[in-house]
């Protein structure tokens, strides 16, 4: 008879070789080393784009992004020009865990990305950092709410303020507080896969992904990973007979300079702004930064007051922003949204991701072929934009900056490819993409300093995975797989049959021949996804605050 194993999946948001071999190496990482010597360890390839909503997302379903439709953290709107920002309700393929709950397993998720609103589920979910903070569609059951409340804290699941990292002793508090909250919410964790009797957990940790994006000092790294490896020693000692998936949404890399795109694109007539928005947006933004220090107002009452203000200020004469500046400005860069200022009626791009990497061209929502502004050709301005980016050098070493430009029908074909971006590009140097304004910088040069927009690292394709457990064959000869194929790996681990929709595949080679791994791999029709209609989309009063926490991470 076969003896039942949990399985446990833990994300290491952004784990990278790059840096967890050296530090292995260096005896730093000693719970990661026992899993991977003793395991089986490899190179995770990540979606395209490598980037987290859309990776997580593939982890999820078992898909890449033209078969669940997620391609960003935003999608065009129906029907105009506005981009939404995305939820679980958008995803539109059946999470891996809806069939292991058809098999009487339960499950538990916590922390990934594009989960929110919580879905139904025999077990339990906590949604990841793109849900609001104290909500109660955050998880599900909803009786969990009162419980982590009352044994943890109400702000148990919120992460750490990111406005921290802007100052050296800042990121010293910022580093104290993560390391706490991951600590706590592992011991929470523990306690929640026995009070629900868990056969398969799944988590992820995202300090290391957001110590690579906003950390300056590279030790900052090294103790984010410190950090995971001792909850991931917390999981292993409390369940010594699982079976572990340690594993990563994408890679990471540390970056030299930051590449504004936006600058880039306007000098171009690409993007072509309203000059009275673009003025609103900057006031607007020093008015916030301001009335946070100046006054106790939050809320409504802050920005009732900032309306209130920024319409005598935008009819002043034009040195009036510049002055604020000087003035009340500071040292921090201060951020504004310049895609809310563009002019559609004469801009050939109506969004730009920093992201995915993507460029969404002004098309008609009728004819997503055909521009809205009326001046170019479709394929024209694409193959216009290929060409300019294309020869975009690092103005330090003459590289190129980009690796490659695709063309969306290069990369996508399935059901949901016309959701893609127009164009994807590919890095070849490592600097990042931004896309928020900064209102104290002027000038035409597109390359920042890192220092300006508190941002350190970017996505790769190439991440990490170790299997672990007395049904994985350590002896075995895999090195690479791909993200969509860990979804499928614990269904068979599981005995669950595989959709025969899903991307990902399973090699039996993992399994030692006395495992249940080893067995023939079965298949099933696919599960059509239901629609989670009690759990409504993220309403407008959330979005300003959960819109700041991913601009912050550089996702938008």
């Amino acid at each position: 008879m076969r003896k039942k194993r949990k399985t446990i999946v833990i994300g290491i948001d952004g784990g990278s070789w790059n840096y967890i071999e050296p530090m292995m190496t260096a005896g730093k990482l000693p719970n990661l080393s026992f899993l991977a010597e003793r395991g089986v360890r490899g190179v995770l390839h990540s979606t395209t784009p490598p980037f987290s909503p859309v990776a997580w997302s593939s982890f999820i379903t078992g898909k890449y992004p033209s078969k669940h439709g997620i391609f960003d953290w935003n999608a065009r709107a129906e029907g105009g020009h506005r981009f939404r920002r995305l939820s679980s309700n958008d995803r539109k393929a059946t999470s891996f865990w809806r069939y292991l709950n058809n098999e009487g397993l339960k499950a538990g998720i916590a922390n990934i990305p594009l989960t929110y609103p919580a879905e139904e589920i025999d077990g339990f979910l906590i949604s990841g950092i793109d849900s609001p903070d104290g909500c109660p569609k955050k998880v599900y059951p909803p009786e969990l709410n009162g419980w982590i409340n009352e044994r943890y804290g109400a702000g148990m699941l919120n992460v750490p303020a990111f406005d921290l990292v802007k100052t050296r002793e800042g990121r010293s508090d910022f580093c104290r507080d993560y390391r706490d909250h991951d600590n706590a919410v592992t011991e929470m964790y523990m306690e929640l896969i026995d009070r629900y009797g868990l056969s398969v957990f799944a988590a992820n940790y995202m300090i290391n992904d957001h110590f690579n994006h906003l950390m300056k000092e590279d030790a900052y790294i090294e103790e984010g990973l410190r950090i995971i490896d001792g909850n991931i020693g917390k999981f292993v000692a409390g369940h010594p007979d699982a079976n572990f998936i340690i594993m990563s949404d994408h890679g990471s890399l540390r970056t030299v300079k930051t590449f504004y795109i936006i600058d880039w694109l306007k000098e171009r007539k690409y993007l072509v702004f309203n000059e009275k928005k673009l003025r609103s947006l900057k006031l607007n933004s020093l008015l916030k930064k301001v009335l946070s220090k100046k006054t106790n107002l939050t809320g409504l009452g802050e920005k009732v007051l900032r309306n209130a203000l920024v319409a005598p200020l935008r009819m002043a004469p034009r040195g009036i922003l510049q002055t604020m500046t000087k003035m009340f400005g500071g040292e921090e860069s201060i951020f504004y949204w310049p895609h809310l200022a563009i002019d559609h009626a004469r801009s050939g791009i109506t969004y730009c991701s920093a992201g995915s990497l993507g460029i969404y061209l002004n098309v008609k929502p009728d004819h997503p072929l055909e521009m809205a502004c009326g001046e170019r050709d479709y394929d024209d301005i694409r193959h216009a934009l290929i060409k300019e980016l294309s020869s975009i050098k690092d103005p330090d070493t003459g590289r190129p900056l980009f690796k490659s430009i695709h063309k969306k029908e290069e990369l996508y074909s399935g059901q949901y490819s016309h959701k893609a971006p127009d164009l994807v590009l590919e890095f070849l140097s490592p600097y990042n993409i931004w896309t928020s304004g900064i209102v104290q910088k002027t000038g035409e040069n597109p390359f920042w300093d890192n220092d300006e927009v508190v941002y350190y690292g970017r996505h790769i394709n190439e991440g990490i995975f170790i299997f672990y457990g007395e049904d994985f064959d350590s002896a075995c000869g895999v090195k690479e797989l791909n993200i969509v194929d860990i979804p499928a790996i614990v269904l068979h681990l599981n005995g669950v049959a595989i959709p025969n929709d899903f991307d990902g595949a399973v090699k039996k080679e993992l399994f030692r021949s006395s495992s249940p791994g080893f067995n023939a791999i079965r298949y099933q029709q696919e599960v059509k996804r239901a629609v989670n209609h009690g759990a409504d989309d993220p309403d407008e009063s959330s979005d300003d605050a959960i819109r700041k926490k991913l601009s912050d991470l550089g996702y938008m």
